[in-house]
């Protein structure tokens, strides 16, 4: 069991002010997911030109938020940033004392980085890397996930959706996932076969907001004020149906394009 959350930004002009109430709402869902995973924590802010910093380490998220190196990666979150995405980790394969194996994972770098979080166990996973002539370099399960991504990224026309989900469709086991590209800054995929993955949209601010449970959303948004209509106006909580996936634009929010995941 592991923590997934994160939140889309929608384009628009934000100042700074707004933009750290946000940062800290994405505090509060890292804080409150730790006890689906209290090993490891991690995050990663991504802004529309492409550019990201991540950070990630193999501590608690209580203890990960009060570090000097989250009080910077905050700071550094741009007002231009897109994607807030964080994970808790509680390891199935892959020791959480070598940070490669924490999530958020990446492959690449610049303006060509693919950032994955992921939730479940793919039991099998030494056959899919096999299945798929693809090279194992970390001990993480979910890195059979990342390396599908690459490979159905790209360069010219985008992350091929359908492609990469029949493939992750061959890996057995329980996953929900999100994916982000910088090369392609105002998308984003969530992934969702058994493993849960709620959603709270707030039309008016332009966001989404996503968790690995509802109760999450709910604590995170209303902040310890209790779920009262007051305090979840503007908001809407909703489960992604088991088998589907969803591209959303940040330029389009809340609408998606929704695929089936078998």
């Amino acid at each position: 069991m592991c923590g997934q959350l994160g939140i889309l930004i929608g384009r628009s002009s934000r100042p700074r002010k707004n933009m750290a109430g946000i940062a800290q709402l994405f505090t509060r869902l890292l804080v409150l997911s730790e006890h689906r995973g209290p090993h490891a924590s991690g995050a990663a802010w991504l802004d529309a030109s492409g550019a990201h910093r991540l950070h990630k380490a193999p501590r608690s998220a209580s203890r990960f938020v009060s570090g000097q190196d989250y009080g910077e990666w905050m700071a550094s979150i741009p007002a231009t940033a897109t994607l807030l995405m964080g994970h808790t980790r509680w390891p199935t394969q892959g020791s959480h004392l070598d940070n490669r194996n924490n999530h958020p994972l990446v492959d690449g770098g610049g303006e060509d980085a693919i950032l994955l979080t992921h939730n479940g166990n793919i039991p099998q996973v030494e056959r899919c890397f096999r299945h798929f002539g693809l090279v194992r370099r970390w001990g993480v399960d979910s890195e059979i996930l990342l390396r599908l991504a690459r490979r159905h990224a790209r360069p010219d026309e985008g992350l091929d959706v359908a492609a990469l989900l029949g493939d992750m469709g061959r890996c057995p086991g329980d996953i929900a996932a999100v994916v982000a590209w910088t090369a392609c800054p105002e998308t984003l995929l969530l992934i969702r076969r058994e493993r849960p993955l709620f959603l709270a949209w707030n039309a008016r601010r332009r966001l989404l907001a996503y968790a690995s449970e509802r109760a999450i959303l709910v604590e995170a948004i209303c902040n310890g004020s209790g779920a009262s209509m007051v305090s979840l106006s503007g908001w809407r909580i909703e489960a992604m149906n088991e088998g589907t996936a969803r591209v959303f634009n940040i330029n389009a929010l809340p609408e998606y394009v929704e695929y089936g995941f078998e």
